[in-house]
């Protein structure tokens, strides 16, 4: 959080939900999954921008891509904002997008 404060960038991955604690979100056209509630707190806490940053192959290079702010909102309306970037990332370039276990229940 003190980097945060500091203003400086901090990339926390929030695409799944690790700890079964997270938010249920809908991901279009998909279903409900749940994603980690952190991101969208500690904005709401530090008043720091929400914004998806998603990777993608282009030939040999790599393309990062990095969203506008998300937001304000209660910290489930954030992370389903955030889940709609992630889907529209994923659709584009499904093979950029690494899933080591199951995410749709």
């Amino acid at each position: 959080a003190d980097d945060i404060r500091h203003g400086k960038l901090v990339c926390l991955l929030s695409d799944r939900d690790l700890s079964s604690r997270g938010i249920a979100v809908e991901w279009p056209g998909a279903g409900t999954v749940n994603v980690p509630a952190g991101p969208a707190l500690l904005a709401r806490r530090t008043g720091a921008d929400l914004r998806v940053a998603t990777t993608s192959f282009d030939g040999d290079r790599l393309r990062i891509s990095v969203t506008d702010t998300i937001g304000p909102g209660d910290p489930a309306s954030l992370m389903q904002g955030a889940v709609r970037h992630f889907a529209t990332a994923v659709a584009a370039a499904p093979s950029s997008w690494l899933m080591l276990r199951s995410l749709f229940r």
